[in-house]
């Protein structure tokens, strides 16, 4: 309960006007749609997203700018590495592995310094495990393989997704989570945020990926 409300205190909440002048709540109170202007658009990156804007079921509005999802940003051209430093994020998690990262032509680490965290490990999907012959698989096999490592894909994320809590309850500064295309791992912990800010679930499960 004392990391919820810290997170709350130190990051996400506030109150709208509606509920201060006892004027009744909107009709969206208990979600919001995905919003097309949360998606920011970045040079040589993809999926960059504000989590900001979403609805809780007290009716508080989680604050833009504070929380950004994404997929890689490790190939951000010089144009989109302007993009990304006007937004002033002091930190990313990253959550890509070793070789994902490998294929980097922008220098992230030296990009955010301290404030970037990332680990080493294996493919997301298959931890422990030799990667499968893409080429052959079927519809039938990636839909077991992408349902056998969500089962998994949480808690090999643990250690990333209790960094994310806490340099969120720090509040250092705006945080950028990502992954290579933004949506599993990287829907993952931002469903974990906003599940713990209170954003039903009706509305998490609408902008998971």
């Amino acid at each position: 309960m004392r990391t919820v409300a810290l997170l709350f205190s130190a990051l996400l909440l506030t109150t709208p006007a509606w509920a201060k002048d006892g004027a009744p709540a909107p009709a969206h109170v208990h979600g919001a749609p995905l919003a097309a202007d949360r998606f920011i658009p970045m040079e040589g990156g993809r999926n960059f997203r504000d989590v900001g804007g979403y609805t809780t079921a007290d009716g508080r509005t989680v604050k833009h700018g504070v929380l950004y999802r994404s997929g890689s940003l490790g190939k951000l051209t010089a144009a989109g590495q302007a993009q990304l430093a006007r937004l002033n994020i002091a930190e990313e998690i990253d959550l890509r592995t070793t070789d994902e990262r490998k294929r980097d032509t922008f220098d992230l680490r030296g990009a955010f310094g301290d404030g970037y965290w990332t680990r080493d490990y294996g493919h997301p999907l298959v931890a422990g495990a030799a990667l499968p012959d893409f080429s052959k698989m079927t519809a039938v096999s990636v839909h077991a393989m992408m349902a056998t490592g969500y089962k998994t894909m949480a808690a090999q994320q643990l250690p990333a997704y209790r960094q994310l809590f806490a340099r969120l309850i720090a509040g250092k500064g705006p945080l950028v989570l990502n992954c290579t295309a933004g949506k599993d791992r990287t829907g993952i912990g931002t469903a974990l945020v906003l599940t713990a800010l209170g954003v039903p679930y009706e509305t998490v499960s609408r902008i998971f990926c």
